[in-house]
């Protein structure tokens, strides 16, 4: 018989209350059952997977499934083990199993469950259960028809006792319906009297429709609603989390803007533009001490993700800002140069200084060294004065090819820029040198200086965001240069004659050299300078053999290429005394003269001169 607690007639109810609350006072195998440890667990279980989401939420950006089903499955466990917990306390009777000389009865929170003790009882099984040998606890499965209960009692020795008390109430029953026992010491115990009398009987309830699932249903419902209202919030706080590390994290230009690029819904506008335009601040401070980078910073046409006012006060710094470092570094230069140029040629001084206030005014850096030669003259025969008579006249021409033309003014354009490194910044001006040929030194179409930067490799860590932000971009034409040192020179044969004094019968025409520079800025001409330059009246050439390949003389264009080579170092060392640009080295450049050959070895001296 099964039927619902609230059916239950009272004097059966007080009854079972008084059993519950002395045992001991009646004939019968009392024990306790739970309810609250599965609700307990619950709660555990539901705040534990709370506690994750909560931390994942924090520590990283969940997606929005992940926080509702988390939400879900937290709050219907919570809500289902709260209303358990709450049912429990405010019960009446508790839930408790009752084996008495009758009966086997048990009580939940809903139901009271009745089974005749000798007249329905079909089977009764006891098992003890060992682990690993080890008792644990002994099953009892009674077999009431159709019907199954189980009891698990441990220990062994209450097990036994329940098993002696179940065959003691067997005995008991028989004595009091076949012997001369007293049929009130069996059936004196009925605790369910009232169910049995007339009228008494109750409609019972047949399993599965106890409430438990509408109870269920119930507590997903509320608690899965209410859990799912939280996992939306839990996932807008993760979301707003995630952003608030997104920013925290940023450390540049590009970090900052990516901000913007990543999230579709930004909710920390205001501080990662106030953190962008921090960046866009650091990075101006620690790249102004670049030339090149305060050049780049300098074409900042617009800033993107900020607020007009931002990008106003970005836009002041990098334009502004940049020009007032770019023309302090020039004004350091000029008074430097002014200070350390006292012995130049007052019209040259005067010539560089306004070069150098133009290209501060100007914005002017971009400086190239051309050249103009002309080796007409020494490239044809050439007649031997008549003291000369009788001896044999190298030619000069294969010494004045373009290939060894370029080597010899690559040491003008190096020295012209060394000259000018010496007293202004690096990179402030940046030099290109062109030959007589068109083509640039090396092949590469263009003269660099080794001394030189490239821009970014001094670790400018915004150049792609700032790349993306100004408007020259990699792609566009180069600028021309706007300041241009043009040298012209024309190569002639002089009236001295060198001869080797290892063999006096090849003789060497002297050459000299006109001079022309021209130093224009954007094709206005600011100083035109002419010069002459020769060989010295006596110099050095070697050369070198071995056992195995015997020494065939002199090469031919050592002796000039030598000659060619003392005079353009000459000249250079001339033109930058004259400005007054640069210490003068005063060894030759090694560049300038052929393979194998070193100044100042000895080997050829001037026989006939100046006639």
């Amino acid at each position: 018989m099964r039927i619902l607690l609230s059916d239950v007639p009272r004097p059966v109810i007080d009854r079972l209350k008084a059993l519950q609350a002395q045992p001991s006072s009646f004939d019968c195998f009392y024990r306790r059952e739970g309810g609250r440890g599965g609700a307990i667990f619950g709660i555990v279980v539901a705040a534990l997977g709370a506690f994750s989401l909560v931390v994942g939420a924090l520590a990283t950006e969940l997606p929005l499934p992940v926080t509702l089903l988390g939400g879900i499955l937290c709050g219907g466990i919570l809500w289902g083990s709260v209303s358990r917990i709450r049912r429990f306390g405010a019960a009446e009777l508790k839930p408790m199993a009752i084996v008495n000389p009758l009966c086997f009865a048990r009580i939940t929170l809903d139901h009271l469950t009745v089974h005749d003790l000798w007249a329905e009882l079909k089977d009764l099984k006891i098992v003890h259960h060992h682990t690993n040998g080890v008792y644990t606890h002994t099953q009892f499965e009674f077999k009431f028809g159709k019907a199954q209960e189980m009891l698990i009692v441990a220990p062994k020795a209450k097990a036994e006792q329940l098993a002696d008390r179940i065959e003691s109430y067997r005995q008991r029953l028989l004595a009091a319906v076949e012997g001369p026992a007293d049929p009130g010491d069996v059936f004196g115990h009925d605790l369910f009297l009232e169910l049995r009398l007339p009228g008494g009987q109750l409609k019972q309830v047949p399993p599965g429709s106890s409430g438990a699932g509408k109870r269920a249903a119930l507590a997903w419902g509320v608690g899965g609603g209410c859990g799912a209202f939280l996992g939306g919030a839990l996932f807008f706080v993760s979301y707003v989390a995630a952003q608030d590390r997104s920013i925290e994290y940023c450390y540049g230009i590009d970090s900052c803007a990516r901000y913007f690029e990543r999230w579709s819904m930004p909710l920390r506008t205001g501080r990662a533009q106030r953190k962008l335009a921090e960046a866009y601040r650091k990075e101006w401070e620690a790249q102004k001490t670049s030339i090149r980078s305060l050049r780049q910073m300098k074409k900042l046409e617009r800033v993107a993700h900020v607020t007009p006012e931002q990008e106003k006060e970005i836009l002041a710094l990098y334009r502004d800002g940049s020009e007032k470092e770019l023309r302090a570094l020039f004004q350091g230069a000029i008074e430097k140069y002014l200070r350390l140029s006292t012995g130049a040629d007052p019209r040259a001084r005067q010539a560089i200084q306004h070069l150098l206030e133009l290209a501060r005014d100007k914005g002017f850096y971009r400086a190239r060294v051309t050249y103009q030669g002309v080796t007409e003259r020494v490239q044809g025969p050439l007649e031997l004065p008549p003291a000369a008579r009788g001896r044999t006249l190298v030619p000069m021409g294969p010494s004045f090819t373009p290939e060894l033309n370029r080597s010899r003014e690559a040491m003008i354009t190096e020295r012209i820029q060394r000259a000018f490194i010496a007293i202004l910044p690096q990179d402030l001006l940046e030099f290109e040198g062109l030959s007589s040929g068109g083509a640039g030194y090396g092949g590469y179409g263009s003269y660099r200086s080794r001394y030189g930067s490239r821009y970014g490799s001094a670790g400018y860590g915004a150049a792609r965001a700032l790349a993306a932000a100004v408007s020259e971009g990699s792609a566009a034409p180069k600028t021309p240069a706007e300041l241009e040192f043009q040298v012209s020179y024309v190569v002639f044969p002089s009236r001295s004659m060198y001869v080797n004094r290892n063999d006096a019968f090849k003789v060497y025409m002297g050459i000299g050299f006109d001079w022309i520079v021209n130093i224009k800025v954007k094709e206005e001409s600011l100083y035109l300078l002419k010069q002459q330059s020769y060989p010295p009246p006596r110099f050095s050439v070697s050369s070198y053999t071995s056992r195995y390949a015997p020494s065939a003389g002199l090469a031919a264009g050592t002796v000039y290429s030598t000659m060619a080579g003392t005079a353009f170092d000459d000249f250079s060392r001339n033109l930058v005394r004259h400005f007054g640009i640069g210490a003068v080295s005063p060894s030759l450049s090694p560049s300038a003269l052929p393979a194998g050959v070193r100044p100042g070895a000895g080997g050829i001296r001037p026989g006939i001169a100046n006639y």
